[in-house]
């Protein structure tokens, strides 16, 4: 496994330690933050950003449902085309989508 280090003034890590954030919790929560800031930008899956983060799929699916961050990302024109194949399905009776 690689890793990245990063260097903290010794202030900021007095004040983080004051809010109770120790360099443990501190080093979870920016694997997470990263993880969500890829997954936004397009440059991790949603799969890798969880393991990225040390989470289970369905469990980092939630924190970015919490966060209200969209875990699809259609286009207008995407939309629209599964709105109307939803649609015909619906009038044709099967209820069923076929993908």
């Amino acid at each position: 496994m690689n890793e990245i280090e990063i260097k903290l003034p010794e202030g900021v890590v007095k004040s983080l330690e004051i809010t109770g954030l120790n360099m443990k919790k501190l080093k979870e929560e920016a694997k997470i933050a990263l993880a969500i800031e890829l997954f936004e930008e397009g440059r991790l899956s949603l799969e890798s950003s969880a393991k990225l983060a040390g989470m289970h799929l369905s469990d980092f699916m939630t924190l970015l449902s919490k966060k209200k961050i969209p875990i699809v990302d259609y286009s207008d024109e995407e939309l629209k085309e599964l709105r109307r194949d939803v649609e015909n399905q619906i009038l044709e009776g099967s209820g069923h989508i076929g993908y």
